[in-house]
Order: structure tokens, then sequence, then C-alpha cells
């Protein structure tokens, strides 16, 4: 088991520049990635229009502007939290319709 101090986390915001939540959000992920962006944790937008193969591999549907932004929280490189969560029954991703900064905090 890995001691919590030494464990690195990375926030991934898969966006894209065409969905308008991605674009009245964006201001959000900047001040969330300057709040809390430290040695061992990071932030990184993705941006599913540039990075299809990324968007695929974490099951986000980079075509479909309801599920955008979707959040990954990886702790050692392992999906530990995703947001809107993903269904594995049924392979998908909810419609996510807000995105407020309290409640992702």
């Amino acid at each position: 088991m890995t001691p919590f101090s030494e464990i690195k986390s990375t926030l991934l915001v898969f966006t894209a520049n065409w969905s308008d939540t991605c674009v009245n959000t964006y201001s959000m992920w900047v001040k969330l990635a300057n709040r809390f962006s430290t040695p061992k944790v990071q932030v990184i937008e993705v941006d599913t229009a540039r990075h299809e193969s990324i968007a695929r591999f974490f099951g986000v549907n980079h075509k479909d502007g309801n599920q955008l932004p979707s959040l990954v929280l990886l702790e050692d490189n392992k999906e530990y939290l995703r947001f809107p969560p993903y269904d594995y029954d049924k392979g998908t991703l909810p419609t996510t319709l807000n995105f407020k900064e309290k409640e992702l905090i």
C-alpha cells in the first residue's frame, strides 16, 4: 500500500471547444487548477477534439456535448473517481446539466 503522502493525483478535465457547457465552465477549471495544483496534484484539460483516443480510452463520449465536460480523478495513474459517474452496467456516462464549483470541490 502506498503511503498517502506519496500518492500523486491527476484530475483530467475532458472538454470540447464546441460545447457551450465547456466554454461556460472554462474559468471554473482554471480557478480549480490554480487553487489545487501542487507537485503531487495536477489538473490537465483534455481537448476531446484533439485527443479523441484519450477520450475513448477513458470512455468519454467526445461527440456528445451532454457528457462534456467530464472529470476523471486518477490516483497513482489509476482511476479513482469520475464525474459524471460511469455506469459500468450500461457502459455509459449519464447526462450532466449543472457543474457547480462548490459541489465539485
